[in-house]
């Protein structure tokens, strides 16, 4: 394997590199090859030189996108990786740009204050994918192109437009669209509640919730109400964005 290419693979486990070179990694076969059906290719792809024969035919459409593919040995593969299943090859991607929020666009957006847990964000980010949430802001939260929330959104990180959000107080003061606080002691049930174009729906950190200047300066509240006699302190973070997005979905039809 090339040294050079070894080494940035590497550091593209940390953050600030992340940051300087514009890039993350991705692991596993039905990832690397599920971005490459949504025209999503990789800059380098690094593959477990034992699997090169197997997945000669998996890969051979990559080069002609210009994807530069290298070989290394099984042991500087696993280094490379995050799991402890052996990943057999590992793709080099290109992040997208991440702007700052200033107003949403239509039709709905997410806003996900100081979520800290990167597979919570992941699979919340492939949820909004799934369910056509048009928009993702982020707060305070964990880095979208870690490679454990590349891994938990299957992807979706590539395809899903996010912002990042610096104030959120004078964010959600902005005029011309109506915040929506998703919390449990939210003042309306979910399944009374109308929904809007325009409208951010803001969810909580995975312990501490929503503040309360975030609460009391939101235009409306929702509550998703549990079933009879049940006394669950809360719903999971991403279950909580899953039923939203879904109802939010059926709404819309």
């Amino acid at each position: 394997m090339n040294d050079i290419l070894y080494k940035r693979a590497l550091r593209l486990k940390e953050k600030k590199y992340r940051v300087e070179y514009g890039q993350t990694l991705t692991e596993g076969v039905k990832v690397i090859k599920d971005l490459a059906e949504r025209g999503i290719f990789p800059v380098y792809l690094l593959v477990d030189e034992n699997e090169k024969e197997k997945l000669k035919n998996t890969f051979s459409e990559f080069a002609k996108k210009k994807t530069v593919i290298d070989h290394g040995e099984s042991h500087l593969i696993k280094k490379i990786t995050d799991t402890e299943k052996n990943m057999v090859a590992v793709g080099i991607y290109d992040t997208p740009s991440v702007g700052i929020a200033e107003n949403p666009s239509k039709p709905a957006s997410f806003l996900f204050h100081k979520t800290q847990d990167p597979l919570n964000l992941g699979n919340i980010i492939r949820t909004c994918a799934w369910f056509g949430i048009g928009e993702i802001f982020l707060y305070e939260c964990v880095e979208p192109f870690n490679p454990k929330v590349v891994r938990a959104s299957v992807g979706a990180v590539f395809s899903v437009k996010m912002r990042m959000v610096k104030n959120i107080s004078s964010f959600i003061s902005v005029n011309g669209f109506r915040t929506v606080a998703v919390y449990e002691n939210g003042k309306i049930p979910l399944r009374e509640f109308e929904f809007k174009d325009g409208d951010i729906y803001i969810f909580g950190n995975e312990g501490s919730g929503i503040s309360r200047d975030i609460i009391e300066g939101a235009g409306a509240s929702v509550r998703i109400e549990s079933g009879a006699g049940m006394r669950i302190d809360s719903l999971n973070l991403q279950t909580a964005a899953a039923l939203f997005a879904y109802s939010y979905m059926m709404a819309k039809k």
